[in-house]
């Protein structure tokens, strides 16, 4: 059940207003004193292809929807680079059974395929948010390195050379959330030189430091205090970031049998 038609013009569905023939995210929202209610139901996206990945609610009520985009705009943003597919992230007005909105999106991309797989939030004393978007960026040209658009001063600002055409690197990238607008804190590529390295889980301490899980197939992705240097097919990759992404507090490999991969990672009520 839902509360309007998915492409409807209602006033629940207020992140779309043209329906296509392409996918599109959903935010659902339920009271929490009724699960059989709808509050709000309502599709996202733009004129092509749009996966929901991860989505955070702060403690004022406000959404932060990340995801997987092929459309060249969302609700009158725009950015996309150009390439596959961009990441995006976009922060929508506390929902309301009279509806919300989009506050503010931003892509998240070069010139190839990038795909979010997760995210994590947090609300400080002013109440401004943090968020961390996570994913991997990929080559669809065999022959071309990497694009993704790293900052100054960040952990990896270039890929890795590469030991295999087909490349797949892991990257963060974390913002600020100020009177309703996106500002980039640092972008940082997590990449070593073989072809699969993803990361799938991310958590966040309210000190602004980023803790990721993935998997990985390279020995000189970034590692710190790590005991295994050597790799099977394929292994989880444990790393924390510091609040600005300059540094890690350490980059794990961890190998239990032919291939593992992480894809969930939780931090404890102690924020450990």
């Amino acid at each position: 059940p839902r509360s309007t038609p998915l492409y409807s013009s209602a006033a629940s569905d207020v992140y779309k207003r043209q329906a296509n023939n392409c996918s599109d995210a959903i935010v659902i929202a339920l009271p929490k004193d009724n699960f059989s209610a709808l509050t709000m139901s309502s599709t996202f996206g733009g004129s092509a292809q749009d996966f929901g990945k991860s989505l955070d609610v702060t403690p004022d009520g406000r959404v932060i929807l990340s995801g997987t985009t092929v459309s060249p705009s969302i609700l009158g943003h725009t950015g996309f680079q150009g390439g596959f597919s961009d990441g995006f992230v976009a922060i929508l007005a506390p929902i309301t059974t009279a509806g919300s909105g989009l506050i503010d999106l931003h892509y998240i991309g070069g010139t190839q395929r990038e795909e979010v797989t997760d995210s994590a939030a947090i609300l400080d004393s002013s109440g401004n948010a943090s968020v961390v978007i996570i994913g991997y960026t990929s080559n669809n040209n065999a022959d071309a390195n990497l694009t993704f658009p790293t900052t100054p001063g960040a952990i990896q600002t270039s890929p890795a050379p590469r030991n295999a055409n087909l490349a797949e690197g892991g990257f963060v990238t974390k913002y600020t959330v100020v009177n309703g607008t996106f500002t980039q804190v640092y972008s940082t590529l997590l990449d070593g030189s073989d072809s699969d390295d993803q990361l799938d889980g991310v958590a966040m301490d309210q000190a602004g430091n980023a803790f990721v899980i993935g998997s990985t197939s390279s020995a000189n992705i970034p590692l710190k205090d790590s005991d295994q240097q050597t790799l099977s097919t394929a292994d989880i990759y444990l790393a924390g970031l510091n609040a600005n992404g300059s540094s890690l507090h350490f980059g794990l490999i961890h190998d239990l049998i032919a291939t593992d991969r992480g894809h969930a990672i939780a931090m404890d009520h102690r924020g450990g």
